[in-house]
């Protein structure tokens, strides 16, 4: 979750937050158990080896070769914490694996996340060519009038949508205004300014 301050609107406005994850689950299981355990507190060298703890195969590491070390860099720290903490108050995560890859890691995965976890597999290899992969987003998948005729027949909620200004035009504000209009419920346009 790279937009970490939209947990605070999401909470602000009681909607539930979605974590979305492109690494594996393997990854963020690893992370999760370094972190709980807090094992990195008591290796005292660069080059002493740990076991990540808690995960179904044995796997070990250095401080230096592990993805978010805890070398106590404040600049890091400021970056990470607050999307790791965004993290943990999401409502739950979509992950960019599939279960069969990964089964046990997945599995372990689901119980730290309270079974909010879902995995919609590597996206990018529903595109195999690269004229697919150039076209990408250009064509719906669900006809339009059936997505609004689905989201009209929902309960009134509120519908936050996070940005961030500075990485997109104004045409992209336009053309997500234009493809919401015919929705007929409360919608939230947060953005971040410099």
């Amino acid at each position: 979750m790279c937009l970490y301050y939209t947990s605070k609107i999401a909470s602000k406005f009681q909607v539930p937050s979605i974590a979305f994850h492109g690494f594996s689950c393997f990854c963020l299981l690893s992370l999760h158990n370094v972190h709980s355990s807090k094992i990195l507190d008591s290796i005292t060298s660069d080059s002493e080896y740990f076991t990540i703890p808690g995960l179904p195969d044995k796997f070990e590491f250095t401080k230096v070769q592990f993805p978010v070390n805890g070398r106590g860099n404040e600049n890091w720290k400021g970056i990470f914490e607050p999307i790791a903490e965004a993290e943990r108050a999401s409502h739950g995560a979509v992950i960019n694996t599939f279960e069969e890859l990964e089964s046990c890691y997945v599995k372990e995965y689901k119980k730290v996340r309270k079974d909010k976890a879902w995995f919609i597999g590597p996206v990018s290899l529903s595109h195999q060519d690269e004229q697919d992969k150039a076209q990408r987003g250009n064509k719906a998948s669900v006809n339009e009038y059936q997505c609004l005729k689905w989201l009209d027949s929902q309960e009134l909620c509120n519908l936050c949508l996070p940005w961030k200004h500075q990485q997109c035009e104004a045409s992209t504000i336009d053309r997500v205004g234009f493809g919401l209009r015919g929705i007929k419920q409360a919608i939230h346009l947060g953005l971040k300014r410099k």
